[in-house]
């Protein structure tokens, strides 16, 4: 009698898709705030890539398929943590030149970052929160 070994990889499918959406949402500069640097999402994008090798070997173990979740897991860690939140009078400037916008607006993906309470429009409120940032308090 054999015994095959099942091998499952549906959470290593979910957390690459989930990488790599956050990977591709992610903006690119050193400087702006709300931003990852190159290296950061270069360096997501090497564990998305491994894994995606796993992902697509019909030989994988299951082990390598855990290890590749592991991977995942803290390469998303470590990117949420690189997104740049020092924040200058520049992004005040970005944002009230964005004032009154909201998730209808065309741009919305490009600025969203700016909505610092997270209702989904760029008002005073996330201007005070943006200026306090700036100011250290």
């Amino acid at each position: 009698q054999i015994t095959v070994p099942i091998l499952d990889k549906t959470e290593l499918y979910a957390k690459i898709a989930a990488a790599q959406a956050q990977v591709d949402a992610a903006k690119i500069s050193s400087t702006k705030w709300g931003h990852y640097s190159q290296s950061a999402v270069d360096a997501c994008k090497a564990v998305i890539s491994s894994a995606n090798t796993v992902a697509n070997d019909l030989n994988a173990t299951q082990a390598q398929a855990d290890q590749a979740v592991t991977n995942l897991d803290a390469a998303m860690t470590v990117f949420a943590a690189a997104v740049n939140t020092t924040a200058s009078i520049g992004d005040l400037a970005l944002l009230a030149s964005h004032y009154g916008a909201s998730s209808s607006s065309t741009d919305w993906a490009s600025i969203q970052m700016y909505d610092l309470n997270h209702d989904n429009k760029l008002d005073i409120i996330d201007l005070a929160a943006m200026a306090r940032k700036i100011l250290g308090l």
